[in-house]
């Protein structure tokens, strides 16, 4: 619907490892890769980067999930 209202298109497209080695690196979590590949491609050296701590704490997210699927289970079975 927003696509729509404002007029535009989005596409998605698969990236293969070999083509996004700094992604892909940085998602299995091979720092020497991602900094190697970064140092070769870019530039740049690991102190150029600044560290971003992720917004989210997962364990709290994944506790909230398992707490409402358990939640929802049990709505289930009192209501079936």
């Amino acid at each position: 619907m927003t696509m729509a209202k404002h007029s535009f298109l989005m596409r998605s497209k698969h990236i293969g490892t070999k083509e996004n080695v700094l992604a892909d690196s940085a998602s299995r979590e091979d720092w020497n890769e991602f900094f190697r590949f970064a140092k070769e491609e870019f530039g740049l050296e690991p102190e150029d980067m600044e560290r971003v701590e992720p917004a989210l704490n997962m364990e709290d997210m994944m506790r909230r999930i398992r707490k409402a699927k358990a939640a929802t289970a049990r709505h289930r079975a009192e209501t079936a």
